[in-house]
């Protein structure tokens, strides 16, 4: 099986970092590209994160919000390629840094964060290591536990319908849902509850 992360077409418009990102194998997750990985056979996996740079914003420790419930466009193109998909939660991920400013939604900061992603396609976060609060990119030293669910059968629809797209995406939030409850409690989030925005 090959595995191939993708990122925001965003992040390829900037040369340099570009070529770092293809360096390291990460492709661009435009449409046209998924397509065409989609039709290269079998063994291939695309790696997407739905929720990109805007779920960065709500990242904080011991939060899990996911920013999916308007997000349908990788449903939209799982149909038309016919590719499964495959729920997957990291717990932990959001516990490795803490956020410097508090952003809420409407406020100045988280603003000027939307205003700079929109540019660039990357927000403006600054995280801070330890109990003095200084500024680093140094994640804390927390497990990050990955868990995959059941692969979700997608047909292969070159012109799907809006009611199938919304069908199979209330699926893939269901299964994602119940994958994230049936391992909260083993990985110290029993209290937690997964929330979509």
């Amino acid at each position: 099986m090959r595995f191939t992360q993708l990122s925001t077409r965003l992040a390829y418009i900037h040369p340099i970092f570009r070529d770092f990102l293809m360096l390291l194998g990460i492709a661009n997750a435009s449409e046209e590209n998924i397509r065409y990985m989609a039709n290269k056979g079998t063994g291939n996996a695309m790696v997407l994160v739905i929720g990109g740079a805007a779920e960065t914003l709500d990242a904080r420790p011991g939060m899990h919000r996911l920013v999916l419930k308007d997000r349908k466009g990788f449903v939209r193109t799982a149909l038309k390629t016919g590719c499964h998909l495959i729920p997957v939660y990291g717990f932990g991920e959001n516990d490795i840094y803490d956020q410097v400013f508090n952003n809420p939604v409407g406020s100045r900061w988280r603003k000027v964060q939307r205003w700079v992603q929109a540019k660039t396609g990357v927000p403006v976060l600054v995280y801070v290591y330890g109990s003095l609060k200084i500024p680093f990119w140094y994640p804390y030293r927390r497990p990050i536990n990955i868990v995959v669910g059941k692969p979700i059968p997608v047909p292969h629809i070159s012109h799907p319908t809006e009611q199938q797209i919304d069908k199979l995406h209330q699926q893939y939030k269901k299964a994602l849902r119940d994958l994230f409850d049936t391992h909260k409690g083993l990985y110290g989030h029993a209290c937690s509850e997964i929330e979509f925005i």
